[in-house]
């Protein structure tokens, strides 16, 4: 069959570019298949910077691309497949599958005449070029939110149904699409390249890895550091650890305040930051740290702001192959990687977490069979089990 991906943020080579290209890379073993997407780039760059193989793929760009037109660059292929992140494109064929990485979060939830009400008037606003006043840049940006949580609130379930197949990347992802979408899903984890990472001699460091961002989504290094210093201070067996905090870090101000909000935080302790870390470094680092740390939500209502929680957790994973012990917030995506206290650790109080992670400390034995525990707990998140999921999910195309 030629099969069509549309990924309109191919570019950006992130963990959900990452994820469709493993889909895309084993299908195209039997099938014919070509990615659509908006900017042009360099094949060569994706395969090394996310370790695949995609020689049998094609990847048209259209620098025009967009969801008004998205129909016309579709009409070649036999089946359509939608990876594009918070897309609402309704599929004009059931022949086709749509993949959910979180659904699109209506936080407000008001009386419909309301959504109706602001739905008409954004739509003035935005599609009426005779208007005379035109909004100024700060107020569009908070326009268009409203605007797009407004149109998901009519659009969401008329788009989700044109597809033939719907599939969510986790337990977690897959509750709050029916939750939200009113859609039931299948579950096809992300690839975690497992065989990468390597245990060594394990030393007394503690390692979080994500990036340094506020606002939605946040990995909570701020608090982890608080909560190391308090260990520092009020536990002396912890005398001879560090606390090493990794991740990517932007050119966005408000990112780089909240970077330097930590460094100030750490001084005159032991808390080493790894910015922008290479990879090779990463599993370096990973394969000498004995404790993972992970905080992504700590303090949030998942009810209410469950998009700020983890929706997986690659990097979890990632630390787990390598025979570091995660100690994770006992949250959305993690139970899903983490079996308290057979593999790891799941805490839900920063007075937990320093519990969990001083009995790690304190039992050489006990932390060396998480390790173990975790390398073998980790191998179900491979890529092959991804290669075997795939071909359950679309095994119909090669009938």
């Amino acid at each position: 069959m030629r099969i069509g991906i549309y990924n309109a943020n191919l570019h950006t080579m992130g963990g959900g570019e990452k994820y469709i290209c493993v889909v895309a890379e084993f299908l195209s073993r039997t099938h014919n298949v070509e990615f659509i997407t908006k900017k042009s780039f360099d094949k060569k760059l994706i395969e090394e910077k996310l370790h695949l193989d995609l020689s049998n793929i094609k990847i048209n760009s259209y620098s025009d691309l967009n969801e008004s037109n998205l129909g016309e660059y579709i009409k070649p292929y036999d089946y359509f497949i939608n990876s594009s992140y918070m897309s609402g494109y309704v599929s004009p064929t059931k022949n086709s599958a749509l993949i959910i990485f979180f659904p699109s979060f209506l936080k407000h939830k008001l009386p419909i005449w309301f959504y109706q009400l602001k739905f008409d008037l954004l739509n003035l606003i935005f599609k009426d070029p005779t208007l005379p006043h035109k909004p100024s840049n700060k107020i569009k940006k908070v326009l268009l939110r409203h605007y797009y949580y407004a149109n998901n609130f009519f659009h969401s379930r008329k788009y989700i149904q044109s597809y033939g197949k719907v599939i969510s990347i986790s337990i977690y992802s897959q509750a709050w699409t029916k939750k939200e979408l009113g859609a039931d899903s299948d579950i096809l984890y992300p690839p975690v390249d497992v065989d990468q990472f390597k245990a060594g001699v394990k030393q007394n460091i503690i390692t979080s890895v994500g990036r340094f961002f506020v606002g939605n989504h946040s990995k909570k290094q701020l608090e982890m550091i608080k909560t190391f210093k308090n260990m520092c201070t009020n536990n002396p067996e912890i005398k001879d650890y560090e606390f090493h905090v990794c991740g990517g870090v932007g050119t966005d101000s408000e990112n780089l305040n909240y970077l330097n909000q930590c460094k100030k935080e750490a001084e005159g302790f032991p808390i080493f930051f790894h910015e922008n870390i290479s990879y090779p470094d990463l599993k370096e680092l990973y394969a000498k740290s004995k404790i993972f740390w992970h905080a992504t939500g700590l303090n949030q209502d998942i009810n209410k702001e469950p998009d700020k929680f983890e929706h997986f957790g690659i990097t979890t994973v990632e630390a787990m192959s390598a025979g570091v012990v995660p100690v994770v917030i006992g949250k959305a995506g993690q139970v899903e990687i983490v079996d308290n206290a057979k593999t790891g650790f799941l805490w839900n109080t920063t007075t937990e977490l320093i519990q969990s992670t001083l009995k790690v400390i304190n039992d050489s034995q006990l932390c060396s069979e998480l390790s173990l525990n975790a390398i073998n707990a980790s191998q179900r998140f491979s890529k092959d089990q991804m290669y075997n999921r795939i071909s359950e999910l679309f095994g119909d195309l090669d009938n």
